[in-house]
């Protein structure tokens, strides 16, 4: 029957010689004191093959847990002299299966960690984790996503081109997909078309380029792989119909609201005097605002330097540049314990009651379960 370590042994790479000298099991977690029994070890400079041993030391990473219990080994790391460097170096051994070098979570780990964020995200990764005994932050587990090296563009018919993002608003990177496997190939560090045009005359195998409009992509694909056939891909076409239809809305808003008005019927419930004077103000407020810009552009003036001189955002800048007349903020109606008594305040109120008191006890004898407030009289006369 097999010992306890040469079961414990098992559960490494075969390959790695791996041997399990001690294991200590305490309340939370197990050390697994960990060495290799292989006589040689190949030199990562020359390849040549060294038995020559230096020194030794201690190295302790975290393992995947049991039955929850935290798992730390602590392996041993011989190192070794290479005799055929001139002059004659040392170095360690390496175990690829196992753990990385200078990495604190062994491969397996790692994969799961990979896993995890590719899922969830860094922080909901780190909350997922904390009911297993493995320590780690979100960042570790972006950092750990950032690692993990893209498939590289072997035979790719079929390629989309866009930009992204590094840092919005700052930094823009270009992306390469191919579109029959669906998997991104390659991420270019910038947008320009001198790059664009580079990586396409390494990979004379594309034949279709799916692009949106612009005109940087569209010269780099024109001069980078002239025998590449270039369409404009599908949710580009959306997005720009999108935006046309919403562009021709908003120029149009106000003339919309009107119609609208004209056909839905008159709500009972209004605003106070002091809510539609606040209102009507910002609405003025806002109207002041947008024929600033306006003026401003009419001078010669670009959307940046507007932006900057009135510390407003760029968003604002080409929203007022855009629209003809400034829309309204409408708001939802207040929802409230009087919503399916307000027709019969409002023919109460009609008929010549002004008296909230008597409101209030004509719709509690028809359930209303609540007590008084300015909102039983229609006109928000009390306030």
């Amino acid at each position: 029957m097999d010992t306890l370590h040469e079961v414990l042994s098992r559960l490494f790479p075969a390959e790695q010689n791996l041997v399990v000298d001690q294991c200590q099991v305490e309340a939370d977690s197990v050390c697994l004191h960990v060495f290799s029994c292989t006589t040689r070890q190949p030199c990562p400079h020359c390849h040549a093959l060294s038995g020559s041993i230096h020194s030794h030391y201690e190295r302790r990473f975290q393992d995947l847990p049991w039955g929850g219990l935290g798992v730390c080994v602590s392996l041993r790391v011989r190192r070794f002299r290479c005799r055929h460097c001139q002059p004659t170096r040392t170095f360690a051994e390496r175990f690829p299966e196992l753990v990385a070098p200078y990495a604190r979570s062994s491969a397996a780990v790692c994969r799961l960690f990979h896993r995890i964020v590719v899922m969830v995200g860094g922080e909901g990764g780190r909350r997922l984790l904390t009911s297993l005994p493995l320590r780690v932050s979100g960042d570790r587990l972006l950092a750990e996503q950032q690692r993990v090296l893209l498939p590289p563009a072997q035979g790719a018919r079929v390629i989309g081109i866009d930009d992204f993002a590094f840092k919005k608003g700052s930094r823009y990177g270009t992306v390469i997909a191919d579109l029959e496997t669906g998997r991104a190939i390659d991420l270019l560090p910038d947008r320009t078309g001198a790059t664009v045009t580079q990586w396409l005359s390494q990979h004379p195998e594309v034949e279709v380029i799916s692009r949106d409009r612009s005109t940087e992509y569209e010269r780099a694909c024109r001069e980078g792989a002239p025998q590449a056939v270039q369409v404009l891909d599908r949710w580009h076409v959306f997005k720009n119909v999108r935006e046309a239809l919403e562009r021709q809305l908003k120029r149009s808003q106000g003339t919309l609201d009107e119609v609208a008005r004209s056909f839905l019927p008159v709500s009972p419930r209004r605003r106070s005097r002091l809510e539609e004077a606040a209102r009507r103000a910002r609405y003025e407020r806002r109207c002041a605002e947008v024929a600033q810009v306006k003026a401003l552009a009419a001078q010669g003036l670009s959307a940046a330097q507007i932006a900057r001189d009135l510390h407003r955002s760029a968003h604002f800048i080409r929203f007022s540049l855009r629209v003809e007349q400034v829309p309204e903020t409408r708001h939802p109606p207040r929802h409230s314990q009087l919503d399916p008594y307000q027709g019969r305040l409002w023919e109460l109120w009609t008929a010549g009651e002004r008296n909230a008191m008597a409101l209030l006890r004509q719709v509690q004898q028809e359930g209303f379960p609540g007590s008084y407030t300015s909102d039983l009289l229609p006109e928000n006369e009390s306030r």
